[in-house]
């Protein structure tokens, strides 16, 4: 048996059977660096790329907070197995190789400790 506790679960399950994740709709404070003018600093001139504030530290920083929201949207995450077992996960079998790794093991544990 391989396990893992809380989230660490969900995650390892995700990447080893691939699967689709659904986000919920979200409001989040977004923070753009501004010129003294007030208008948005941008990345190399860019029309789209503005500039990201970090916490106010400089008290001559300028800066633009508004609120943005993010409506639902799905990941798909494709199978990207790391574990020897093949099927799905409610039938999953450990590969021969592997299980026969696990019992030389099993066995050689045995051994040690009668001897």
């Amino acid at each position: 048996m391989i396990g893992a506790g809380g989230a660490a679960r969900d995650y390892a399950a995700i990447h080893q059977f691939g699967g689709t994740i659904d986000r919920a709709p979200y409001s989040t404070k977004v923070r753009h660096r501004t010129d003294a003018k007030g208008n948005l600093v941008r990345h190399g001139g860019g029309k789209n790329l503005a500039v990201f504030a970090r916490q106010k530290r400089d008290p001559h920083e300028q800066f633009r907070e508004t609120w943005a929201s993010v409506d639902a949207y799905q990941i798909t995450i494709p199978a990207r197995p790391y574990l020897p077992f093949t099927g799905t996960s409610a039938g999953a079998t450990l590969q021969p190789e592997a299980a026969q790794s696990v019992l030389d093991v099993m066995m050689r544990m045995l051994r040690d400790s009668l001897a």
